[in-house]
């Protein structure tokens, strides 16, 4: 497996969402995926919702989704809000500061 490093400029309220595919293979009872495109749409569709908020909401549509249907792997979910003062010698972001 090839990594590779890189960098995201965030400005404040930016969400990152790393999740593992338990979310996204999620089943229905019918067989099917929940798949990625479901993943962005519910995070669209959730505008405005807090980090914790959002993960919460995330697992409550996939739950809903699955209706029951049988969880054959782990699901993880992480999201993180920038929002919080940063400080470099390149630059410098101030949240939340007029």
């Amino acid at each position: 497996m090839n990594l590779e490093e890189v960098s995201v400029d965030l400005r404040c309220g930016d969400m990152l969402i790393f999740y593992t595919d338990g979310i996204t293979d999620a089943n229905s009872t019918t067989g099917e995926f929940f798949g990625v495109g479901r993943l962005c749409e519910t995070v669209s569709a959730a505008g405005g919702l807090a980090a914790a908020e959002l993960c919460d909401h995330i697992f409550e549509v996939v739950d809903r989704f699955q209706a029951g249907a049988a969880q054959y792997d782990d699901m993880a979910l992480l999201v993180v809000e920038a929002n919080a003062e940063y400080r470099s010698t390149e630059q410098s972001v101030h949240c939340g500061v007029p």
